[in-house]
């Protein structure tokens, strides 16, 4: 049967109606639902349907009243008095619409008295002033002795409600424990119904006589209240607590993958009624549309042309709960690729928690994922939609961070004493906005002083977010050769003022000397940072990274045969061995040479770095290496992004402390590695012994003095690493000596315990931040560049490029037509197609000379100027005429067609 010929009746029974003086109002009764034909709607099939859910007797009256749609009770309802206004109501009720119909039943009692009938049962009965006429119609008289009868019972009822409050037993309560019983009865009676309402303290209704009550009368009355309001129904347990009652409907399971609907399943209201059809779309993968989606009703269809499956819900009347009123659950339609239930506001709600893992998750793999999971075709603009959305929201939890790095400071001091944190706010701006944060942990600064070297490597990078701003940081090296984190900080941008910033707040960390004597400092040729490091430490030894300078020669220079000997050049430990590599360079590139020492060789090259820092590194990988390990959490707004990088030095400081126990020897593995290069190289040196502390060591054609107790060798590597180089190994076998024991102390595994012995402390959660009584600063203010934000760094011309297909940078093209260089066979000049078009305007030509019969001369009757135009005239037509070659060709070849 078609849903469309069912009518939705709503039966509210077993109540009365009550006028408060401005409005007329149903109270108390039951509520049910029935489904009536539409073409069987009469009152015999009202009746009939009401006594489904009361017991009706044959000589009992009942009065139906319908509401109009949309009106009041005070002034909508309308008697049903026959089935003309039946159908009336029928044709009145349009689709999904329900017929509130009011109930009124009277009740003819032993002594023949006519009452109202309420859901609160025989044993509790309630006169009823009627009207003259309805008596005259049931009874055939008057009813006003009914009336003073029923008067004298109120009296009576009265009367016996007082004496059966009486408790026995009970000699310990009082005024207050009353009161107290009065306030928990009220808020179990809330509980259980929350659309009635009673006055705390009001005098007890009269009507109710407990002492009449048969034998399971309580029972029934609980059984009757819980069919008026099933999920709203709360009963008492052993302790007097409010517990929900079981329903007889189902309800909605949200956890659920694949939803399923039953007619009566309830809802919490219509937001979960609406997702949860969402939801079944999409698990399906159909495509629903919704021809009413209403306040307080919602109908659900499948959008295959002739696919019956169909949803109805409506809000039900005693409470915000919306309950599935017709299903149909048949599908005949298959999965569909146009689903337009994937929205782009969908996508980015499911995929969220991936893209702000990976916000450079590429468009095209989002695209295929969300096909894959969801068997729908969509746009890549519906993709490029949902990630702006996914990144507006990561913008806008960004703003929220700012307001609490006060706080994150504040915790960070209370966990970890002795750390140095500073806030600093844009001056520019009246009112508080971000600028800078600066972090130090106690251990880390600890660690450092413990063991570390003298060294330390400055870079910065780039936010991967939807943030303005850069992170730069200062980083040591441990025993092990391997990254020790000192400070981080966020800046507005690389600039003097911030490096400048930066670096007094590290050197007042690590106590560093004011002008810088006996420090190293690695970092690129950031010209801010250059000016920073050159005003606070003057004396400081400030290497740079050689790998950036090549960078920047090979633009010019780019000839693969000149990378070898400039890296000779950086590496050569004495200035002997540089200028012997400067001069191979010199023989390739004299121009090349030249340019190489524009940058003064002692910031880059190991031949003029200072001896005692035990530091050879002529490049700055360290701070590359931190930035990559970070990379994941760069896009994070600010707070998380601290916090993710403290997290991994937290972690690291545990994990490099466990490390040790299975290490053996007294030089940790790195360096043991390192020296086991060395010891290979060794193969090749030849060591002469004086017969005390000196050696000569030959190397290929060089010569090399070595002084095993002064630990000195003249390629002055041993001194500037604190690693014997090979002639100085080639010695210590000659003498018998382990070279291990000839290692610089600051490489031991004592000192590397003694680095990590100092822990971070744990730290609490944001929601458990304490607030502090700084103004909470704002974002800065965000700068969009112009253009497409570029995804990937620029890389070098050396560098190799990221992906699976190899550059054809640098190849040399050969034509497989006529053998030449730089072109191939599409571009070469004798392939076949520009053969074929000379030939064709070619025979254009002659065509045309043939078949076209030339203009003859005028007379000369002027001057030679004039004659000799004239004699130019047909040469210069047939020129012009040329470019109609393939024209002229066209009517040869008809012409030639004709003549055959």
């Amino acid at each position: 049967m078609d849903p469309l010929d069912i009518l939705p009746v709503r039966f509210h029974f077993g109540g009365e109606f009550d006028f408060d003086g401005n409005s007329l109002n149903y109270i108390r009764g039951r509520v049910e639902l029935s489904h009536i034909e539409r073409d069987k709607l009469s009152l015999p099939e009202l009746r009939g349907f009401l006594s489904d859910h009361v017991a009706l007797a044959q000589e009992d009256h009942v009065e139906f009243h319908w509401l109009s749609p949309g009106a009041e009770l005070s002034s909508g309802l309308r008697a049903l008095a026959d089935d003309k206004i039946c159908m009336l109501m029928s044709d009145s009720i349009t689709n999904g619409e329900v017929a509130e119909v009011y109930v009124e039943i009277y009740k003819v009692t032993d002594g023949d008295n006519v009452v109202m009938w309420t859901c609160d049962g025989p044993a509790a009965v309630m006169p009823v002033h009627c009207s003259q006429q309805i008596v005259q119609d049931e009874q055939g008289s008057e009813c006003s002795s009914d009336n003073e009868e029923s008067g004298d019972n109120r009296e009576q009822e009265d009367s016996d409600s007082d004496d059966s409050d009486y408790v026995q037993g009970n000699d310990d309560t009082s005024e207050h424990d009353e009161e107290a019983q009065e306030f928990r009865e009220h808020a179990r009676n809330v509980k259980k119904n929350p659309c009635a309402t009673k006055v705390v303290g009001a005098p007890k209704a009269s009507k109710v006589q407990v002492e009449e009550s048969d034998e399971g009368d309580g029972l029934q009355r609980e059984e009757a209240y819980m069919d008026s309001s099933e999920e709203a129904s709360y009963s008492d347990d052993e302790n007097g607590e409010a517990i929900r009652r079981k329903s007889k409907y189902p309800r909605f399971d949200n956890n659920a993958e694949k939803p399923k609907f039953t007619v009566g399943m309830t809802f919490g209201g219509r937001k979960e009624f609406k997702s949860a059809l969402i939801k079944y779309g999409l698990a399906m993968k159909r495509h629903l549309r919704f021809p009413k989606d209403e306040k307080y009703r919602i109908r659900a269809r499948c959008s295959w042309n002739g696919c019956p499956w169909f949803i109805y819900g409506s809000k039900r009347t005693n409470c915000q709960w919306f309950q599935v009123k017709t299903y149909h659950d048949v599908h005949i339609c298959p999965k569909r690729r146009d689903n337009r239930l994937v929205t782009s506001t969908r996508i980015a709600d499911k995929y969220e928690h991936i893209i702000r893992a990976n916000p450079s998750w590429k468009i095209q793999n989002i695209k295929e994922t969300v096909q894959l999971d969801t068997f729908a075709d969509v746009s890549i603009s519906k993709v490029k939609r949902a990630k702006g959305i996914v990144m507006k929201r990561i913008y806008e939890a960004c703003k929220g961070e700012y307001s609490k790095v006060f706080e994150y400071q504040a915790e960070i001091l209370r966990s970890n004493p002795g750390s140095t944190v500073a806030v600093c706010l844009d001056p520019e701006y009246s009112y508080p906005v971000f600028q800078r944060i600066y972090i130090c942990f106690d251990a880390c600064k600890k660690g450092f002083k413990a063991g570390c070297r003298k060294v330390v490597g400055l870079d910065g990078c780039f936010f991967k977010g939807a943030c303005n701003g850069e992170l730069i940081c200062a980083l040591g090296r441990d025993s092990n050769n391997q990254i020790y984190p000192i400070a981080w900080a966020v800046v507005e941008k690389e600039t003097e003022d911030s490096w400048e910033w930066f670096l007094g707040l590290v050197q007042k960390d690590l106590q560093m000397a004011k002008d810088g004597a006996g420090w190293v400092l690695i970092s690129d040729q950031q010209k801010g940072l250059l000016n920073a490091v050159r005003k606070l430490f003057p004396e400081v030894e400030h290497r740079m990274c050689t790998r950036h300078i090549y960078a920047n020669w090979r633009k010019k220079y780019r000839d693969q045969a000149y990378q070898k000997p400039f890296w000779q050049c950086a590496k050569a430990s004495s200035v002997i061995n540089f200028n012997f590599c400067k001069a191979l360079l010199a023989q390739l590139t004299p121009a090349g040479a030249k340019d190489m020492m524009s940058t003064n060789p002692k910031h880059w090259s190991r031949a003029w770095f200072n001896i005692g820092s035990n530091c050879d590194s002529v490049d700055n990988n360290m701070c590359e290496s931190f930035n990559n390990w970070i990379i994941d959490v760069r896009a994070h707004p600010i707070i998380s992004m601290l916090e993710g990088i403290r997290i991994k030095v937290y972690v690291r400081i545990q994990q490099n402390r466990s490390k040790t126990a299975n290490w053996k020897g007294r030089i940790c593995p790195n360096i043991l590695k390192k020296l086991n290069k060395y010891i290979d190289q060794a193969g090749n040196c030849v060591a002469i012994w004086n017969g005390k502390d000196g050696f000569e060591v030959k190397d290929n054609d060089k010569r090399y003095k070595v002084d095993i107790e002064a630990r000195t060798c003249s390629c002055r590597y041993w001194q500037l690493a604190g690693i014997p180089c090979p002639h100085a190994i080639t010695a210590l076998f000659v003498s018998s000596k382990p070279p291990e024991d000839y290692i610089a102390d600051c490489y031991s595994v004592d000192l590397y315990n003694k680095i990590y012995d100092h822990c971070m402390m744990p730290m609490e959660g944001m929601q458990q931040w304490a607030p502090t009584d700084h103004p909470k600063p704002g974002p800065p203010a965000y700068v969009k560049m112009p253009g497409r934000p570029r995804k990937e760094r620029r890389r070098e011309p050396g560098e190799t490029k990221k992906g699976t297909k190899l550059s054809k940078v640098g190849t040399i093209t050969k034509c497989s037509r006529c053998k030449g260089t730089n072109h191939n066979v599409r571009t070469c000049k004798m392939n076949r197609t520009g053969d074929r078009l000379r030939s064709v305007m070619e025979k254009g030509k002659e065509v045309q000379e043939c078949s076209r019969p030339q203009k003859k001369p005028r007379k000369n009757t002027g001057n030679s100027r004039t004659s000799v135009e004239h004699e130019m005239t047909p040469q210069s037509s047939l020129n012009t005429s040329s470019a109609k070659g393939k024209k002229a060709a066209a009517k040869g070849k008809k012409t030639s067609r004709a003549t055959q």
